[in-house]
């Protein structure tokens, strides 16, 4: 068979092209000007697909308001940790230091995660949760040795395994990365 026989390149499906141009000397040239994609790869590369509803392609999801009040919180509760190491250290010494922070490893976890919820996966949103439902147990610990300071940690972790439970907030965190 020739290069000009249509039966030589049937197996790329380019022989019988309709893009090919009257001239081409190429059995593979293409009018890319002229070629269409079909409907199905049309979007495949970008990272949303196009609403029907919006004249703009869709950006970056936002962070919803739960997740930023996880955030917050987890932020001054990290805050309010480094405060009481430093009183604690000063009025008793490296071993109160050493309690303090031990007392305090959910939280700190909870602050790492914190610091990646803009760009991590459901990965992070799941460790907090279990950072704040240690934050529960710990609490609860403290209440029954008798630290009244116990019912704050206990709040707070409450309300983040609720707040970071909710369904939009499970639809971010299993967003699209890019």
């Amino acid at each position: 068979m020739s290069d000009t026989d249509p039966g030589t390149h049937a197996s790329f499906g380019m022989a019988s092209s309709p893009l090919r141009r009257p001239g081409d000397t190429h059995p593979h040239a293409r009018d890319f000007r002229t070629e269409r994609m079909p409907a199905d790869q049309q979007f495949q590369n970008t990272p949303y697909p196009p609403n029907p509803h919006q004249s703009h392609p869709a950006g970056p999801l936002p962070m919803p308001g739960s997740v930023r009040v996880v955030r917050v919180l987890a932020y001054v509760a990290a805050g309010l940790v480094g405060l009481s190491t430093v009183v604690a250290g000063a009025a008793s010494g490296p071993e109160a230091v050493g309690a303090a922070l031990g007392s305090s490893l959910p939280v700190i976890g909870l602050f790492v995660c914190a610091l990646r919820f803009a760009s991590a996966g459901p990965w992070t949103r799941t460790i907090a949760i279990v950072c704040a439902s240690s934050m529960i147990l710990f609490g609860l610990g403290a209440l029954g040795r008798g630290i009244p300071s116990g019912i704050v940690e206990l709040v707070l972790g409450i309300v983040l395994v609720v707040l970071l439970s909710q369904a939009q907030v499970g639809k971010w965190f299993r967003r699209p990365q890019n």
